[in-house]
Order: C-alpha cells, then structure tokens, then sequence
C-alpha cells in the first residue's frame, strides 16, 4: 500500500510549514496579503500568530522580525524595550529581568559598576544611615559597630565597654555595648564580674540590663 499526500493537501501543508517558519522569525500577515509583515525592535509576535506585542518590562528585543524578547541582563537596566540602557551603577545592583538598578541598603555598599547584590559593611563600619553607598564609613573613636550590616555606628554608653570600634570590651554585649554579661554586673557604670561563689539575677532598668549579684 502506498503513502501519499493529493496535490490539495500537499500545498496546505506547504502554506502551513511557511507561515510556521514565519511566525517563528516574527513575521506575520493579514487574511489574503501576499506578503508578510515583520515585527519592529522592541516587539515580538505573539501567541496568535497575527500581530505583535510589545517587550515586557524588564525585557528587550533589538532586532526586528523576533519571535520573543530577550531578558535585560543581571548588573545592568532596560529602560526601554529596544536595547539595554547600561550596567548599573556604584551603589546600586540588579538582578536578571529588571527595567531599573536598585540601590543598596543601608548597612550594604557596592564599589563596582554592573554588579548583581551589594556587600555587608564590615564590624566597625557602617554607612552612617545612607542607602545607595559606594563605600562604608569607619566608626569613629568612642562609637561601635559589632556586626556586618549595620546602618549606623553606636555611642558607647560606658567609658570602657567598647574595645575598639568594632569589639565590646570583656564582661560588655549588645548594642552600643551597653548591657552586662551573665555573670557580670553593672556599678558606677562599669560591668564586673560577680565574686566566686556569689548568686546573680537580671536586672532591667530603662533600656539597661544588667546583673545583680548577692552572696548567700
């Protein structure tokens, strides 16, 4: 038994394979034109086949006649449909597919252009409360950062509870290092340790926690 296709089928098969091959180069025409269209930069044809839609945010096509959009590049900004716009900039990031760079976090920075996440300021640094940082400001002296990340650098309460600027000194913890350790306790603003064989409890006054020891 022989296989064939009839001369009718045949040309619709034919007419079907060209506009598949159309479609997928985004072109595309109307009922009865003898010729096809191409879709524009920044354009690509859609799912029915008959007309073209416009790049999704985010996304570009810069060449005409595209079946899809291509997504904007991570580190870099698509303002319009047609083209990448650029990388960003210091102090700002972008992930794959975004139409804008995003600016650092405070307590983050980034130094180099066309950067996909921005680094955690160091202990001892912070970008005084700024978002968008190129780079991190060093605590001054009687200030205190103690973890990567932070926005801001802390006053020292106490005169000796910070260490260096990035540091509490012994028997000193939290913020601005101004609460005692277990095992230590708070006088004339100063944490020391309890005498051996001494009981403690927490103490909290105001912001201030602190331990009291007493002997039994």
């Amino acid at each position: 038994m022989k296989l064939g296709l009839s001369v009718g089928s045949s040309n619709s098969f034919i007419l079907f394979l060209l506009d598949f091959l159309a479609r997928s180069q985004g072109k595309y025409s109307g009922t009865g034109a003898s010729s096809c269209n191409s879709c524009s930069a920044g354009t690509y044809l859609n799912s029915n086949g008959i007309s073209c839609t416009e790049c999704s945010s985010g996304y570009y096509q810069d060449t005409s006649g595209m079946g899809s959009c291509v997504p904007c590049p991570a580190g870099s900004y698509c303002e319009s449909t047609v083209s990448v716009s650029g990388l960003c900039l210091v102090g700002t990031f972008s992930a794959e597919a975004s139409s804008s760079c995003t600016s650092c976090s405070a307590g983050f920075y980034q130094a180099y252009t066309g950067q996909i996440n921005c680094t955690a300021c160091p202990p001892g640094f912070s970008t005084m409360s700024a978002t968008g940082s190129s780079t991190c400001s060093p605590c001054d002296a009687g200030f205190v950062s103690t973890s990567a990340g932070t926005s801001y650098c802390s006053q020292c309460i106490y005169v000796d509870a910070c260490a260096s600027t990035s540091s509490c000194s012994e028997g000193y913890t939290g913020t601005a290092c101004a609460t005692c350790l277990s095992e230590f306790y708070l006088l004339n603003d100063a944490c020391h340790i309890c005498p051996v064989g001494a009981k403690y409890l927490w103490v909290v006054a105001g912001i201030f926690v602190a331990v009291a020891c007493y002997v039994i």
